[in-house]
């Protein structure tokens, strides 16, 4: 008696099982996620420096504007959140009064960014004098990601340096 024994097939698989595909898609699920983790931090790290950037901007507006007009300006800390640093003017009276200009815009920190600490932590507003004089500021902010930036007004030169 013969028995018909089943010989391994030479014929090659042309297909994935279904586990396979299941843990491909697995993988790729958990790369695609800690992708996105690191592009948020990322994100956030340049909103902060843009925001830095700004705020770089500005105060070298308003101190170059302070020599150039002969007057008093201001950069203003508002406590609202997300923190805004605006730009201001005072007239004979001493009423403040808004910078207006294509530069002097209002400059918002992102909403990832807290107020860490302002220094001198009694004021709320930094002066820039026509004499290219100005008050002394350090601002710390921190992200989400505990990324962090320094920016600190120099006296008298008025210039803002932005540390990370």
């Amino acid at each position: 008696m013969t028995y018909a024994s089943k010989a391994p097939s030479t014929r090659s698989r042309r297909a994935f099982t279904f586990i396979e595909l299941i843990i491909v898609i697995i993988i790729i699920a958990i790369l695609s996620t800690l992708a996105v983790v690191n592009f948020s931090r990322t994100f956030e790290d340049i909103q902060l420096q843009q925001f830095g950037k700004e705020v770089s901007y500005l105060a070298q507006y308003v101190h170059t504007t302070s020599i150039v007009r002969n007057k008093t300006y201001c950069l203003i800390i508002s406590e609202n959140t997300p923190v805004e640093i605006s730009a201001a003017y005072f007239d004979e009276s001493g009423i403040a009064h808004a910078m207006e200009g294509k530069f002097s815009k209002p400059v918002k920190a992102p909403a990832s960014a807290t107020l860490v600490s302002l220094e001198p932590a009694e004021k709320k507003d930094f002066y820039f004098y026509p004499d290219g004089s100005c008050d002394p500021l350090i601002i710390k902010f921190s992200a989400g990601n505990k990324s962090s930036l320094t920016l600190t007004l120099q006296q008298p030169t008025g210039t803002l340096q932005i540390d990370q």
